[in-house]
């Protein structure tokens, strides 16, 4: 029976993922307590029943077991009266049995319902999102005014923020410390948030979504609210059409706060069309235009001092106030194989252009995430999406895919890790650089 018992938590042993973290320890426990029990069972028990076990007539009990089984015979009396009644008016207990059911249901289908119940672990995440057309110049002044903002609460412990690396660059990221919750915190994390959303609502062209964060999150991607919806097409024209109509769908749901989206498609761009007879005439190939850009637009390493103990990288750029607009590429100039120096207007055309900032992917085809997150809401994440009064569907005309969606439900929690695929190379690695100027190439993938 114990060996039946064990076997029946192997598999909640074995189990993996986030739920399998969460009831490893209980399989375990479990599993060494029935072990433990089945020992003692075959081997201490039978030599203590020997030495402790005496027949009824020798036994001598004090005042205390005397006083504790009168109590537990009058618990046995009333036991024995109820059920005489209950037996007694069988009709009226099988009408009440059905009544407390049905009582039950109803509680269930009316009690708020959630995977995960919200934490407060002293942490904020929160993610700025400028327009898409923003210069890291003006980025980092948006990231300032932000950061002092935040700073100015009376919750707030620490801040970290920061713009650019790995993110878009109308993007970026905060981590907030929160003070201990008690004397010197009074309320939840929640209400920080929602008292400092007001105050940062004063900074224009970016907003910070913030979000408490937790110890458990399933599923899902990094974004910028609790909850995500994801729609993917292998079509990026149709995903592009359908996606922002599909996010004022959302925004028309009372019982959805911050939807938001990471489509980034509205970015600016400087084309260089290159006249390939008159460079190769001149004998420059697109290498040495690709080169030329490089050097006048982002950063390049040109040698290495080395000490005895430590070397040095040198690093040289142009002076940024000739890279602040799209006219600096007429200062630019391309060296040819014959030694000259050739104005880069002479041998390409420039003009402007929207670009995608990232294009990002679920699996293998493109994807647009909504992310949202619940405002005081009674109703069941399932019910949100229930599809009597469901707009969204209607509108978009055909499903969405969830990314990690729990219980079937048409929504998921956040913090998985958001996959971005750059629009293109040589603007991701000018953006490395403290990006402030990339030529369009067309789309690549990572």
């Amino acid at each position: 029976m114990s060996t039946s018992l064990v076997a029946v938590f192997i598999p909640i042993l074995m189990m993996g993922g986030i739920v399998g973290r969460l009831f490893r320890e209980f399989a375990v426990v479990l599993s060494a307590a029935i072990g433990v029990s089945l020992l003692v069972s075959l081997s201490t028990t039978p030599m203590m029943c020997a030495q402790i076990l005496h027949r009824p007539e020798e036994d001598k009990h004090g005042p205390v077991y005397r006083f504790s089984q009168r109590i537990f015979d009058g618990v046995l009396d009333i036991y024995r009266r109820c059920l005489t009644v209950v037996l007694r008016f069988q009709f009226a207990t099988l009408l009440v049995t059905i009544g407390t059911a049905a009582l039950t249901v109803y509680l269930y289908a009316q009690v708020p319902k959630g995977f995960f119940p919200q934490q407060d672990t002293g942490r904020v995440m929160g993610s700025v999102q400028a327009d898409q057309d923003i210069s890291f110049a003006a980025m980092k002044e948006k990231m300032e005014q932000f950061v002092h903002i935040v700073m100015q609460d009376k919750n707030v412990q620490t801040i970290v923020g920061f713009a650019g690396g790995n993110t878009a660059k109308n993007q970026g990221r905060m981590f907030i410390t929160l003070k201990p919750k008690g004397k010197e915190r009074t309320i939840t994390a929640d209400r920080v948030i929602g008292e400092m959303r007001r105050k940062l609502a004063a900074v224009p062209g970016a907003t910070l979504f913030m979000q408490s964060a937790q110890d458990l999150t399933v599923g899902g991607r990094m974004s910028q609210a609790q909850y995500q919806y994801t729609v993917q097409s292998e079509d990026l024209k149709e995903l592009s059409a359908w996606a922002p109509r599909l996010v004022q769908e959302f925004r028309t749901l009372k019982e959805l706060r911050d939807v938001n989206t990471d489509q980034q498609d509205r970015g600016l761009d400087a084309d260089v069309t290159i006249d390939r007879d008159t460079a190769s005439r001149l004998g420059i190939t697109p290498q040495d235009i690709d080169n030329a850009l490089y050097d006048a637009f982002g950063q390049r390493q040109v040698s290495t001092i080395y000490r005895q103990l430590n070397q040095y990288h040198v690093v040289m750029e142009v002076d940024p106030q000739y890279q602040n607009s799209p006219a600096a590429l007429e200062s630019v100039y391309v060296h040819s194989s014959n030694g000259q120096m050739v104005p880069l207007s002479a041998i390409a055309k420039f003009g402007r252009a929207n670009t995608s900032l990232a294009v990002n992917h679920q699996g293998q085809f493109p994807s647009m995430t909504i992310s949202d997150r619940l405002h005081r809401s009674r109703n069941s994440l399932r019910e949100l999406h229930s599809p009597h009064h469901d707009s969204v569907d209607h509108t978009f005309g055909r499903s969405g895919r969830v990314a990690g969606a729990p219980d079937n439900a048409q929504r998921t929690e956040r913090h998985g890790h958001d996959r971005h695929h750059s629009a293109d190379r040589h603007c991701e690695k000018e953006r490395d650089h403290d990006d402030r100027f990339c030529t369009r190439r067309g789309a690549s993938r990572r």
